[in-house]
């Protein structure tokens, strides 16, 4: 991160004698009881009720309902309800009594002391925007409804505004301002200060502003809500176009002053803000450097710097700590909100949780998803798939992902390599990243693979011998077996209709007819184009494939595919496994073509025969040659002697060493040079 500019204002930093006085006697009717009021949350339905009363909208949107839905008050027996009702009577019914305009603002203050001072101008936005919201819902109502006209008649409101529009504007101009204000204010609050070394000139420069910024929003509510009543109760007859203006002068006096305001404490809390997340940055990069005895410094400084309980479970919608991942492996899911393609989702789901190994591992790891944004901001379309992500995933997610620290998102970004394509870095139960991205590791064995660290995944590909068991492995439990007793097996795809059929007819005609053991699965293409769609449907009918496959599984088998290919590439020269990634790379490449084709091998051998369209015809049109060769040379060698004899008239005499495989021992090997079977030896070092 670039090194940012640190020093305030100089204009900024000394108040006048009289804002030292006043904010003395502000801090005096402060007294904060440790109630956590999510001010965000209220902060937004404010906004809704201000933006409806201010334009011709009538309909909320996802998002909106989400956050009046989630408001709340965590800590206190006294609703929000109760609080916005005193601020209400402060506001009006105290109008007529005779109080100067200084002392009302120092009651209403007094009257939220328990509440830090975000929350105070929040609560007092709520009051002033609910009898604002009330005025502008019974005058647009009067007409149409007669619940509103009524209501309008007893509440005496004026049936013609145009005689006030200069002070309804100068009021709306006066709230926006209030509103801005309190945004500053909030995100002030919301910064970790205590976290990092700041500047203590800056934090009390800018705090001393903060709080005349509190005061004068409580002062303009209170003028605010005067001039509301005051609208009430004139009879359109008083009204004189000197009065109108002089009151609409009054509220634009008040704007100038806020804004001023407004414009020196964002330029102190922006200043604020670029230097705490440059030193989070940095206290990151020192924390993934460090050894740690638990996970919990690097999970809080990443995740809980402005929220004690970050998280939720998806299902039960439960707010968790990060003491709830203590002593666990933890696996970040790192995406945008919209997460992976709904099988790559769905496939990862069914690698993590249908697998034996789930039970003995239970409570030994955990998964968390965080969403990364490509903007600086949430669009509607990312609320609401982030919403819907929240109900069904059985994760856990950041409760509120608005508040994830931008120093944290930069560090995601940089250090762990996140390219808005979803990575899974896996931080071990000490703080250590073990694993930078191992969402093919989870995708190819589950969690069979714990705990997820790139050492794991080397030493499970070790262990990897054959394509096929490898291919079909947790996918298909039916065909997985018959894998492992060292049946053949043949799959074929493509979508070319005519083709399918024929190949269909020939195999009957052949290799079945003459019941010769051979496991035969379609697996269409990675796109289920309508075509395989109707192959897979018509062979319900005409069954070849005596091993049918769904269409989902269908889907695994590609999505697998994929990361083979990727975690093979990843252990180059680590481990013996190029065969695997000749086969799938082939398999990968030749969907990409039109014609058909099929792959057969003994499936626990290396040893695999890969044909394309014509040859698979060819190697069937030529069974009566080779057919007799089976019980000698297996199915994958008779086919091979077949379709490629020896190029020279005697044994070339080449020799080859590999690794020992058990899997090996007592199967036909064929010189790669002369095509003939070789002998097998073993040698010891």
């Amino acid at each position: 991160m670039n090194t940012v500019e640190t020093s305030a204002d100089p204009a900024c930093s000394t108040p006048s004698v009289e804002e030292e006085i006043l904010i003395r006697n502000l801090l005096i009717s402060h007294d904060p009881d440790g109630r956590d009021l999510d001010s965000d949350l209220l902060l937004q339905a404010v906004k809704n009720v201000l933006h409806f009363a201010t334009s011709s909208e009538t309909k909320l949107d996802t998002a909106e309902r989400s956050y009046n839905s989630q408001i709340e008050e965590v800590g206190s027996q006294k609703f929000i309800g109760d609080v916005v009702d005193k601020i209400l009577r402060e506001l009006f019914y105290k109008h007529h009594h005779g109080e100067d305009l200084q002392t009302r603002t120092m009651n209403l203050l007094d009257l939220l002391r328990n509440f830090r001072w975000n929350e105070k101008m929040v609560f007092i936005l709520a009051g002033l925007a609910f009898s604002y919201g009330e005025f502008w819902l019974v005058i647009r109502l009067c007409h149409q409804n007669p619940l509103a006209g009524s209501i309008s008649v007893l509440k005496q409101f004026p049936s013609d505004l145009k005689l006030f529009k200069p002070r309804l504007k100068a009021l709306s101009c006066l709230i926006g301002k209030m509103m801005e204000l309190t945004e500053h204010v909030v995100k002030f609050d919301s910064l970790p200060i205590s976290e990092v070394k700041m500047d203590p000139e800056l934090v009390e420069t800018t705090k001393h502003h903060m709080y005349l910024a509190v005061y004068w929003v409580a002062r303009s509510a209170i003028k605010g809500s005067s001039h509301i009543a005051d609208l009430r109760a004139v009879k359109p007859k008083r009204v004189c176009r000197n009065l109108t203006a002089g009151a609409a002068w009054e509220l634009l006096s008040l704007v100038l002053k806020l804004s001023n305001s407004c414009i020196r404490l964002q330029r102190l809390v922006e200043v604020c803000h670029r230097q705490i997340e440059e030193k989070i940055y940095k206290k990151l990069t020192g924390l993934f450097n460090e050894t740690h005895v638990d996970n919990q410094e690097v999970l809080r400084v990443l995740f809980s710097l402005k929220d004690n309980l970050p998280f939720k479970k998806s299902l039960s919608q439960e707010k968790v700590g990060i003491s709830k991942f203590k002593d666990k492996v933890v696996i970040l899911y790192i995406s945008k909100p919209e997460l992976l393609t709904p099988e790559d989702l769905l496939f990862l789901l069914h690698q993590m949780y249908n697998n034996p190994h789930i039970s003995k591992l239970e409570g030994s790891y955990e998964i968390i998803y965080i969403p990364i944004l490509t903007s600086t901001s949430w669009s509607d379309s990312e609320e609401q798939n982030y919403d819907l992500v929240s109900n069904f995933l059985p994760w856990y997610l950041i409760r509120k992902p608005q508040r994830l620290s931008s120093a944290a998102m930069t560090f995601i970004k940089q250090e762990w390599n996140y390219e808005e394509e979803p990575i899974s870095v896996v931080i071990d139960n000490k703080g250590s990243v073990i694993n930078l991205n191992a969402i093919d590791t989870m995708k190819i064995w589950g969690s069979e693979a714990y705990p997820f660290s790139a050492s794991r995944e080397e030493e499970l590909w070790k262990f990897e011998k054959s394509t096929f068991l490898l291919m079909f492995n947790g996918i298909d439990p039916l065909l997985t077996d018959r894998i492992r007793e060292g049946r053949n097996v043949c799959i074929y795809g493509g979508d070319n209709v005519r083709w399918i059929r024929e190949f269909q007819a020939k195999i009957e005609e052949t290799i079945l007819s003459k019941a010769l053991q051979l496991e035969i699965v379609y697996v269409g293409k990675r796109t289920l184009t309508s075509l395989v769609r109707n192959i897979l449907l018509a062979e319900t009918q005409y069954q070849p494939s005596n091993i049918p496959i769904s269409v989902t599984n269908i889907q695994f088998f590609w999505t697998r595919l994929d990361s083979i290919r990727r975690s093979i590439l990843r252990q180059r020269n680590k481990a013996n496994v190029d065969h695997i990634l000749q086969d799938v790379s082939w398999l990968l490449e030749i969907d990409e073509s039109a014609t058909g084709w099929a792959m057969l091998g003994d499936g626990t051998s290396r040893d695999t025969l890969r044909l394309r369209g014509k040859e698979v015809m060819e190697c069937l049109d030529m069974f009566p040659k080779w057919q007799g060769n089976v019980s000698k040379w297996g199915l994958v060698g008779a086919i091979r002697m077949a379709l490629e004899p020896p190029s020279t008239p005697t044994p070339c005499g080449h020799s080859e060493t590999i690794p020992f495989d058990e899997s090996l021992l007592g199967k036909n090997l064929f010189c790669n040079q002369c095509k003939r079977p070789m002998k097998g030896f073993v040698t010891y070092e």
